[in-house]
């Protein structure tokens, strides 16, 4: 190794020495790799045990590395998470653009029959007619059956009367018939006995 490597490595360690404190950095990097109690180990122990710096910088390489991996797989695992978000963000897009025209046709299909209806009563108010026209119409139709009636029976008492004096008219020369009848079979029988 050359000096300025272990310069570098004496630096960090001791940063890291200051940051967590001896007992606390061997505990957190080394104790859980290799098998060590629960309870940070003590200075004295760490010391017994020979832990050289290069034996303490491949365990901070072997965490930085772990850690790395742990930090790539959350990245993708949050890649993949945010990438089936957007899907599920589109697919609810293009669902509620759906609904939206399927609610847009549904409305113009019923403003269309509204405006059909509309169409209609605008049709029948052009073509039938009003209340003032229909009793104007019905007034005059009034007056005028009135009128027809009035003419009816005019009429027949015109030929009630004209029946009636066809029928004097009729007695009259019956009655002058039966006269002339009785007078010429009474000469007829005076001539046959004279």
């Amino acid at each position: 190794m050359r000096q300025s490597d272990n310069f570098d490595n004496g630096a960090i360690l001791g940063a890291l020495l200051l940051t967590f404190g001896v007992g606390g950095l061997l505990f957190a990097l080394i104790g859980p790799a290799m098998g060590q109690p629960a309870s940070p180990p003590s200075i004295s122990q760490s010391a017994q045990e020979g832990v050289s710096v290069t034996q303490l910088m491949a365990v901070i390489a072997e965490r930085d590395r772990q850690y790395s991996q742990r930090f790539e797989a959350q990245e993708k695992s949050t890649t993949i998470a945010l990438a089936a978000a957007e899907r599920a963000v589109q697919a609810a897009l293009t669902a509620a653009k759906e609904a939206v025209q399927k609610a847009e046709m549904a409305s113009e299909k019923r403003f269309d029959s509204v405006n059909e209806f509309r169409n209609t009563l605008k049709d029948q108010q052009l073509t039938l007619m009003t209340r003032g026209e229909a009793e104007a119409r019905l007034k005059d139709l009034d007056r005028r059956i009135s009128e027809l009636a009035t003419e009816m029976v005019r009429r027949a008492s015109e030929s009630r009367g004209a029946g009636e004096l066809w029928g004097i008219i009729a007695g009259v020369a019956g009655i002058l018939i039966a006269i002339a009848a009785v007078v010429l079979s009474y000469s007829s029988r005076q001539h046959r006995r004279a």
